[in-house]
């Protein structure tokens, strides 16, 4: 599961991940000229 927040006066997006006791572990930002990747590497490889 992850949760996606796009700032669009900031012009950044955030992407966090793995929650837990209401809070998520993971948090990774970037400026929106960057790509981010929503899917993990086994569904971008093709495997279920």
């Amino acid at each position: 599961m992850l949760y996606l927040l796009i700032d669009r006066d900031d012009c950044t997006v955030t992407v966090f991940t793995e929650p837990e006791d209401g809070r998520y572990r993971q948090q990774v930002n970037k400026t929106s000229s960057h790509l981010v990747s929503l899917c993990d590497d086994s569904s971008a490889s093709g495997k279920s």
